[in-house]
């Protein structure tokens, strides 16, 4: 994915496209991960899906009932049919954990909309509905190109699913007589209790029941990020992006 370029990318290599991207201010993210086997060409780029529509769709259509239920829906709730792919991909997450490591990488999420999934006669994914879906929200200082495209090299943005009336993830770190804290801000009014869970490079640790500002001491160096899971999924509703401690630029 190439974001904020005024031309087309050159080159025929996927190193040669990332050059192109980036030097024309843009910024380049590794698209279907799950369908990249050689990661060394892509050592260079800003960052990589860590959930896309489509992926998720063809691994579900896998699966024994997903078409019945998804007709079901289609005709009863059609505004929940995204529902049934709402199920993050854990190997395409250990990948962005290990890479993360060594340096920033931010991670979106992909809509991949192109309204063109029919399933006997039904449009499964019209705009409308697949844009509601999965967000990435964008913590940028100011609403231009510059800002946003900075964020987005920055990591300072998380992915959400579902149609929320406000963001539900958001961090600060902070010192705090002579301690290092991690505070993760959630939507105000969220129903039921969500559980909120810390990971530091790469490995599940601490989790919390909280609404409104959780907040975890960090004591260890590492490499953290938050999944905010709600009462009612099971897969995680929002992934924020990594943090450094110590910083990092």
């Amino acid at each position: 994915l190439a974001l904020g370029i005024r031309e087309p990318a050159g080159g025929d290599t996927p190193e040669e496209k990332i050059a192109s991207i980036q030097a024309q201010g843009g910024v380049a993210i590794v698209s279907h991960p799950e369908e990249v086997e050689e990661w060394a060409p892509y050592a260079k780029a800003d960052g990589m899906e860590i959930y896309n529509v489509h992926a998720a769709f063809k691994k579900k259509m896998k699966e024994k009932g997903f078409v019945g239920k998804a007709l079901r829906l289609l005709k009863d709730h059609p505004e929940l049919t995204f529902s049934l792919l709402h199920e993050v991909d854990l190997k395409v997450l250990e990948r962005w954990d290990a890479w993360a490591l060594g340096r920033r990488v931010v991670g979106i999420a992909g809509n991949d909309a192109h309204q063109n999934v029919n399933l006997l006669g039904l449009q499964l994914d019209p705009y409308e509905r697949n844009f509601k879906f999965v967000s990435t929200h964008v913590l940028a200082e100011e609403l231009t190109e510059k800002s946003v495209l900075e964020a987005l090299r920055r990591g300072r943005c998380f992915v959400e699913f579902g149609n929320h009336s406000a963001p539900v993830l958001a961090m600060r770190r902070r010192s705090e007589a002579k301690k290092e804290y991690l505070d993760v801000f959630t939507a105000a009014g969220s129903v039921g209790a969500p559980r909120i869970t810390l990971l530091r490079d790469g490995v599940w640790g601490e989790g919390r029941e909280d609404n409104g500002v959780t907040r975890f001491e960090l004591r260890v160096p590492g490499v953290y990020r938050v999944t905010y899971c709600s009462a009612f999924y099971a897969s995680p509703t929002a992934l924020s992006n990594h943090l450094y401690f110590p910083a990092r630029p």
